[in-house]
């Protein structure tokens, strides 16, 4: 090319030209301008090093060589440059040192943006991100990549405007568009950004029907968390963000969360640790209750005393709560009982005094204690009972005490009836009386029916807990007290594993209580055989000489060698029988417990049991659904399950195989026509005398519906599976109903009543709520009237079984298998 001679121009544009081929600087000649201003050489294919071009042209003020192909290091800039554009060429290196006299020069405008090769170790420090309210271009947007990086500016005076491709910086100074969260790859520029709806987890959709779909606001690396939501896994490494419920999970919108580096999790920080729950909250989900707390009804409550020892054993209205429930507890037996214990005490004071010489039967201090005896059973219940009272206080337990009392009491109470009854039927065929058999197999199929329909009850209103207002959280509270928890251990730092422990280890307790009470009162029999035979062949040691008085007439009398003989045997026979009725009561003891535990204790392992996955799909962990902040990998877990493996396997075992062993004893007597033994034919009794002679197996059928109830509700949480739990809990209901007002099978008319109403209750009571909790339109005036009406409709059904307890009681009748 020929040389091309321009000097003298004040403006020199070759913009927009297409070339097919490059057009090289070094082709041209450019000799020195002094006088030009304005250079615009945009998309030309100009190839070269652009160190030379620019020092052809120191006066430029405006230089536009955009969209070009040149290369090299930009080591230096015109003096008096206002405006330049070099982007989209192939330079490489750091801009221009000297570029600081540009900028105070009044540089206007610069851009290398497109170059990136050039690459800078960090920032210099006179430049810094442009941020002015007068600015023509606040920052470079990339839609497509979801965030936009900042022009740099002089820190002195942010006048100038430096546009430089983010790679010179390696995306440091970029950030997300509103809406998105992230940070941008440093080493390839890369979408970092993520819109933040996909960050939003709801693990229920139904509870968030006016909430939306944002977390919180998102702006660049800084997400402002809005209340109500939880990091996952952790505050330190938050991948997701999960709904758990404004009442519980930033509770005062205070929890901010920072991208650090590209990839990485978001690290959430608040004022204070206390900020990420709402008081008295704590841990994952802000699903464990803070220290000082305990939880009930799905709440966290304050812990009211550090030492309740003061407050609970001076408190008037607890032992009177006590003394009322030992009090009807023993009138109830006795008036089980009014018929045989007379008569049986007569007849053992007999033996005791007639056979020893000892006189005519009357009151004295032997007497008193022989009667204190007959009651011994009841008085170790009653120690039992106070001893766990007193403990109950010590252990600092105050704000469960009225559900400790009613619980223990409730138990008592039930076991005084039961146990009554064994006693009854036992002491009757000793006194040779007849006996009134309506009367204690009534009151038994009520308890037992009363007590399976309050512990369904309180589970099936614990499932709804959504249900409730505080207003109402009292009936709950009332309701749950048949069940066993202890949740109140929390206020004295026991923590769930030793809660779950205590909870596994009660029946078992109880079993061993029975068993040692069993083991000494045999013990106690044996000592007092011994010491009256060695008595009696003392008195008839001299020539078998008789006793004083008449021989009782219990015994037959004996003349000669072989009287003393006589008389041991029927003293031996005497005690054999008291021991038939001990081993009766502790077996029919035994079974009670079960049958009383089985069903919590079922329900309690089966929950601890069920693990489900994080909601969070990138968390591999899995968590306990009752106690979302354990994790089922943890060694604590392992414990925890394998403690609850046991205790299930052992009462499953316990309550079915004992009932099968029992029944099959019976139906083997039956085929033979032969009598059981004492003790078996009575335990019998107690456990299958409730019901006809043709359906005895149904105590089966309530103990798999009770089972069946309990698997549903752990395994299928409704709160989690409102539509399957519902339905199934429903259906077997209503299947229980059909089948017991088709087969009828208890003896006693009453029972039969209440056993259907009380079923109709639960499924109506269960529909109810679980429509409620669907229902997203349902208001809180809406829950306070389903509230109002749950509690009366169940009210009118203990108030029912009152009156049925209580007609019995005062007047039997021969409400029998006839009557059905």
């Amino acid at each position: 090319m020929a040389q091309l001679t321009v000097g003298g121009l004040p403006k020199l544009s070759a913009c927009f030209e297409e070339r097919l081929t490059p057009y090289p600087i070094i082709e041209v000649f450019w000799p020195q301008l002094t006088q030009m201003v304005a250079f615009l050489a945009s998309n030309i294919s100009l190839t070269g090093d652009v160190s030379m071009l620019m020092r052809m042209f120191p006066a430029l003020q405006v230089i536009d060589l955009s969209h070009n192909k040149l290369s090299g290091v930009i080591s230096d800039l015109p003096a008096h440059l206002l405006v330049g554009d070099l982007a989209s060429n192939e330079f490489r290196g750091e801009l221009p040192s000297r570029i600081q006299v540009n900028i105070d020069s009044q540089l206007l405008s610069l851009s290398v943006v497109g170059n990136p090769e050039m690459r800078a170790a960090k920032l210099p420090g006179y430049l810094e991100p442009f941020s002015g309210a007068d600015q023509l271009v606040s920052s470079m947007v990339f839609p497509d990549s979801h965030y936009s990086c900042p022009l740099l500016t002089d820190a002195a005076t942010g006048t100038t405007a430096l546009q430089v491709d983010p790679s010179y910086y390696a995306w440091t100074l970029c950030n997300c568009l509103d809406g998105y969260i992230g940070v941008v790859d440093p080493e390839s520029g890369s979408a970092g950004c993520q819109p933040l709806d996909s960050l939003c987890i709801i693990p229920r959709a139904n509870e968030l029907q006016a909430l939306g779909a944002s977390c919180g606001r998102a702006s660049g690396r800084s997400l402002q968390l809005a209340p109500g939501w939880w990091p996952s896994p952790q505050p330190q490494a938050a991948r997701r963000f999960i709904w758990c419920g404004e009442e519980l999970c930033n509770p005062r919108g205070t929890v901010t969360c920072v991208s650090q580096s590209f990839g990485s999790p978001l690290v959430c920080t608040a004022a204070s640790s206390s900020e990420y729950c709402a008081t008295g909250y704590r841990s994952r989900l802000c699903s464990q209750c803070d220290v000082g707390y305990f939880a009930a009804l799905g709440k966290c409550t304050k812990c009211t005393h550090s030492n309740a020892s003061s407050s609970i054993v001076r408190n008037p209205w607890s032992w009177i709560l006590l003394l009322v429930l030992l009090s009807v507890a023993l009138l109830l037996e006795w008036m089980l009982t009014r018929d045989t214990r007379s008569s049986n005490l007569l007849l053992l004071h007999a033996v005791r005094t007639r056979e020893l010489g000892l006189g005519e039967p009357g009151f004295s201090c032997r007497a008193l204690v022989l009667r204190v005896r007959q009651y011994s059973q009841e008085l170790v219940l009653v120690v039992l009972f106070v001893i766990t009272f007193i403990l109950v206080s010590l252990l600092g337990i105050a704000t469960v005490l009225e559900e400790i009392v009613l619980i223990v009491g409730l138990a008592v109470l039930v076991l005084f009836v039961f146990a009554a009854k064994a006693n009854y039927l036992r002491n009757a065929e000793l006194a040779s009386r007849a006996t009134r058999p309506q009367t204690a197999t009534q009151l038994h199929a009520l308890f037992r029916i009363m007590l399976v329909y309050l512990q369904m009850l309180a589970s099936l209103v614990d499932a709804q807990a959504g249900v409730w207002t505080p207003s109402l959280s009292w009936f709950v509270r009332l309701i749950q007290r048949v069940n066993v928890r202890w949740e109140g251990l929390d206020c004295v730092g026991w923590s769930y594993g030793n809660k779950l422990v205590l909870f596994c280890a009660m029946l078992p307790a109880l079993i061993g209580t029975v068993a040692i009470m069993w083991a000494a009162r045999r013990a106690t029999y044996v000592w007092r055989f011994a010491r009256s035979r060695a008595r009696l062949e003392a008195v008839f040691s001299v020539n078998g000489a008789s006793p004083r008085g008449e021989t009782t007439q219990l015994l037959a009398p004996v003349q000669g060698s072989h009287g003393t003989h006589s008389r041991v045997s029927a003293l031996r026979n005497q005690f054999a029988a008291m021991r038939v009725a001990l081993d009766n009561n502790s077996l029919a003891m035994v079974f009670f417990l079960a049958f009383v535990f089985a069903f919590p204790i079922t329900q309690h392992t089966l929950t601890v049991l069920h693990c489900a996955p994080s909601a969070d799909p990138l968390e591999t962990a899995s968590y306990m659904v009752a106690a979302p902040w354990i994790s089922c990998q943890s060694h604590s877990y392992q414990v925890m399950a394998t403690v609850a493996g046991v205790t299930l396997v052992a009462v499953v075992a316990l309550v079915l195989g004992a009932g099968w062993l029992l029944s099959g004893a019976v139906l083997r007597a039956r085929r033979r026509a032969r009598d059981l033994s004492p003790v078996l034919q009575n335990t019998a009794q107690l456990m299958f005398g409730i019901f006809g002679t043709q359906v005895w197996w149904f105590e089966f059928v309530i103990l798999a519906r009770r089972f069946a109830v309990a698997l549903v509700l752990s395994l299928l949480p409704p709160v989690d599976s409102p539509v399957v739990a519902g339905s199934l809990i429903v259906a077997l209901l209503l299947v229980s109903l059909v089948v017991q007002c088709r087969l009828r099978p208890f003896l006693s008319s009453s029972a039969n009543l209440m056993e259907e109403l009380s079923l109709a209750a639960l499924a109506f009571s269960y529909v109810v709520m679980a429509m409620s909790f669907l229902n997203p339109r349902t208001s809180a005036d809406d829950l306070t009237v389903v509230g109002s009406s749950i509690i009366a409709l169940n009210g009118v059904v203990v108030c029912i079984f009152l009156f049925h307890v209580v007609r019995i009681v005062i007047q039997p009748s021969s409400d029998s298998e006839s009557c059905r």
